[in-house]
C-alpha cells in the first residue's frame, strides 16, 4: 500500500491499495469471536462489479483461511457498488452447512463514484448492520449462528481465504469493542466529515467510547504495510 492524500486533502495521510497484493495488518484487538463489535472506515473507489472469483472488494476482514473461521467482513460489491458487513462462511466446528442468513436492504448506496464514503459494520449478537455516511444501509441476521470467529489478525484491504484485495483508497480505521447504535454512527460521521467538524484533525476523545484500535496512518508504529 502507498501513501496518498486523505479525504480532507492532507497529503500522505491515507493509503492507496492496488487491488492485487496490498494490505495492512492492524493486529487482533477484538480477540477471537466477540458477540459485539463495530468497524469504522473511510473508503474511496471507482471499481464497480465484483472482485475476481465473484467476491466483493474487501475493506476489512479477519478471515484468512478456509478452516471454519469467520468474521463480519466489510466489502464493496455488485453492480450497485454497495457496502456490506456479514459472516460470509460461518461453519460449525465439525463442518456442515453455513449459518442461515436473512437480509433487509433499506437504503442501498453506490460507493464507486470516486468520492469518500464512511462505512461502519456493526455486530450485535446475530444482527449485522451496515451504515454508509450515517445511514443504515443493510441488515443481515444469523437465524442459525454457527460462527466460530477468527484468531487471525485484522487486515485492511484483504480477505485471505478469498485471496481478494481492495482496489482504492482507505482512511481512518476505527475498531470498537461494542455495538455502535445509529446515534453513535451519525456522531462519528459528522465529526470525521471534513465539512462537518472533522477538519482532518481527528481527536479520539471526541468520538463514541469503546475504541480498541484507531489507525489514521500517521505514526503507524510497527504494523506491516504491504
Amino acid at each position: 500500500a502507498t501513501l496518498t492524500t486523505d479525504r480532507c486533502g492532507i497529503p500522505n495521510s491515507a493509503y492507496s491499495f492496488n487491488g492485487s497484493s496490498d494490505y495492512i495488518d492492524i493486529g487482533n484487538a477484538l480477540g477471537t469471536n466477540p458477540n459485539q463489535y463495530s468497524q469504522s472506515v473511510w473508503v474511496r473507489t471507482t471499481v464497480s462489479g465484483n472482485a475476481p472469483g465473484g467476491w466483493g472488494w474487501v475493506v476489512l476482514s479477519k478471515r484468512h483461511a478456509n478452516d471454519g473461521s469467520d468474521w463480519g467482513t466489510i466489502a464493496i460489491s455488485g453492480t450497485a457498488g454497495n457496502a456490506s458487513c456479514w459472516y460470509d462462511d460461518a461453519f460449525p466446528n465439525n463442518g456442515g452447512s453455513v449459518s442461515s442468513v436473512t437480509f433487509t436492504a433499506p437504503n442501498i448506496q453506490n460507493l464507486t463514484d470516486g468520492n469518500w464514503h464512511h462505512v461502519v459494520g456493526v455486530r450485535s449478537g446475530p444482527l449485522f448492520t451496515t451504515y454508509v455516511n450515517g445511514v443504515r444501509e443493510l441488515e443481515s441476521t444469523l437465524t442459525v449462528d454457527r460462527s466460530n470467529g477468527s484468531t487471525a489478525n485484522m487486515h485492511v484491504g484483504n480477505h485471505g481465504a478469498w485471496n481478494v484485495f481492495f482496489n482504492g483508497d482507505i482512511d481512518d480505521v476505527r475498531i470498537y469493542n461494542r455495538a455502535l447504535n445509529q446515534q453513535d454512527v451519525v456522531q462519528l460521521f459528522n465529526l470525521e466529515s471534513c465539512g462537518g467538524g472533522g477538519g482532518g484533525t481527528p481527536n479520539p476523545t471526541s468520538r463514541p467510547p469503546g475504541v480498541v484500535g484507531w489507525k489514521n496512518w500517521q505514526g503507524w508504529g510497527n504494523k506491516p504495510v504491504k
